[in-house]
């Protein structure tokens, strides 16, 4: 986005996305604070947050939700000020859920995600590889440019029986009025659950009705 990231050295960080670290190595950017915790909604954004120098490293292995929760658990009110390294575009908002626990943060958006625009035929293509498939879905952002990509453009998706694997349950909800044949919600980190082995396991535990 272009958006400066602040300078001032704070005592804790926040990164929902590998992208804001990758927008801080583009820039070049120091970490003042070698102390500095950073929380990481998942365990290969805390690799990357090690990489980068960070020596304090706390992954909520899940979601923003989940990271919310181990912040406020874990974060001393009075300890110092939080910078959240976000996105344009936030399907979670993390500013109010901490503001329940009373602690207050200074959030930058430092990167805009742009969603591709694949040509028809390679949408299709993709289709007709995926019969009886598996899609996996890492927010509600995403989870809706999918179905509007797959079943607005190509109404016999519908017929293909392609199984959506959420994240959480809003990103879940954010799909069931689309005629997915099942949609289910992973049973432990998406991040573990990539390979069709993982995503059956994760299918047998959390079915979502609709």
């Amino acid at each position: 986005t272009g958006n400066p990231i602040p300078d001032t050295g704070f005592d804790a960080y926040i990164f929902t996305s590998r992208n804001a670290l990758k927008i801080l190595k583009e820039r070049q950017w120091k970490l003042r604070n070698t102390n500095a915790i950073a929380f990481c909604v998942g365990d290969k954004t805390a690799a990357e947050a090690k990489e980068f120098g960070f020596g304090n490293v706390v992954s909520a292995s899940g979601n923003a939700e989940d990271l919310a929760a181990i912040i406020a658990k874990n974060h001393n009110v009075q300890s110092g000020e939080i910078l959240y390294l976000a996105g344009a575009k936030q399907s979670f908002d993390m500013q109010s859920a901490l503001a329940q626990a009373d602690i207050k943060l200074q959030m930058a958006e430092i990167y805009e995600i742009i969603r591709p625009r694949p040509s028809k035929q390679k949408i299709a293509d993709v289709l007709d590889s995926l019969g009886h498939g598996f899609v996996f879905l890492y927010s509600q952002e995403t989870a809706k440019h999918v179905c509007e990509t797959i079943f607005n453009e190509f109404k016999h998706a519908a017929e293909i029986n392609l199984r959506a694997i959420a994240i959480s349950r809003k990103t879940a909800d954010a799909v069931l009025k689309y005629p997915w044949q099942d949609v289910y919600v992973a049973d432990e980190p998406m991040e573990q659950s990539r390979t069709l082995r993982k995503a059956r396991s994760a299918m047998s535990a959390v079915s979502v009705s609709r």
